[in-house]
């Protein structure tokens, strides 16, 4: 079996007994298993983006149809909605098609940048126009760089990174791949 499919049984085999597992310890359990999920997830992604061979295009985008973006964005971020993050849903909802995963990787990038190198308040916003979603990320911190470019040529890891500095390579990527782009405004 692979990690991921023992780290599945184990969850599965701990389910069984959640009528026993006291509330709090049950709680942080869900949590795990979510992440379980997660992975599994990003696992198989990751074998369909390694296996991508049109030559084209380095992920495999599997667009699917959002009966209601205001739903989908909302369920994305509530985690983040518990760190503080503030959100304004869209007055204009309405169906979309997208690459559910890959936007998800998006909005996790952009936010967890915005709190780990920004300032409180962190914002998201969210707009759609007819083929065309917009989804603006804003804190209140202060950002040496002055453009994009800066950004993604920049040695954005150090001692206070706790990632790899990819992740707005990572969305950049991400969005051309999907159509879309990624910009920066230095003060929102």
């Amino acid at each position: 079996r692979t990690p991921i499919a023992n780290l599945m049984l184990q969850v599965e085999q701990i389910n069984k007994q959640s009528d026993v597992i006291p509330t709090a310890v049950l709680e942080e359990f869900l949590k795990m298993e979510g992440e379980v999920y997660r992975l599994k997830r990003l696992a198989e992604k990751s074998t369909s983006y390694l296996q991508t061979n049109d030559g084209k295009s380095l992920l495999a985008i599997s667009p699917q149809d959002v009966s209601s973006v205001n739903e989908l964005i909302i369920d994305m971020i509530h985690d983040y909605i518990e760190k503080g993050v503030g959100y304004v849903a869209s007055p204009i909802d309405g169906s979309f098609k997208m690459d559910v995963y890959w936007f998800g990787i998006c909005v996790k990038n952009l936010l967890e940048n915005a709190l780990h190198h920004g300032k409180s308040p962190v914002m998201i916003t969210w707009g759609l126009l007819g083929d065309e979603l917009t989804l603006t990320v804003t804190d209140a911190g202060e950002c040496p760089y002055k453009n994009l470019d800066e950004i993604l040529n920049s040695d954005r890891t150090g001692k206070n990174s706790r990632g790899l500095g990819l992740g707005m390579s990572i969305v950049q990527k991400i969005m051309q791949e999907m159509g879309g782009k990624l910009s920066y405004q230095q003060t929102p």
